[in-house]
């Protein structure tokens, strides 16, 4: 959260977290996990479409099933 803070120039938010956390943190100069918290945010919204997805399938299915 500090990386993706400090990255999107939240810097309020940022030292505010940073000192209510108590951590010792600086951020990666080399920024090498700038954007993944973006990237694992996208999937998990993907994940959930997907669980819905098939929820409903299995919904629909279950009541063809039980008009056989």
């Amino acid at each position: 959260m500090l990386e993706y803070l400090h990255a999107n120039n939240f810097l309020g938010a940022y030292n505010a977290l940073k000192a209510d956390s108590g951590i010792a943190y600086t951020p990666d100069p080399k920024a090498k996990y700038a954007g993944l918290l973006e990237k694992k945010w996208t999937s998990v919204i993907r994940l959930q479409k997907k669980v819905s997805c098939a929820r409903s399938t299995a919904h629909r299915l279950a009541i063809e099933l039980s008009l056989m």
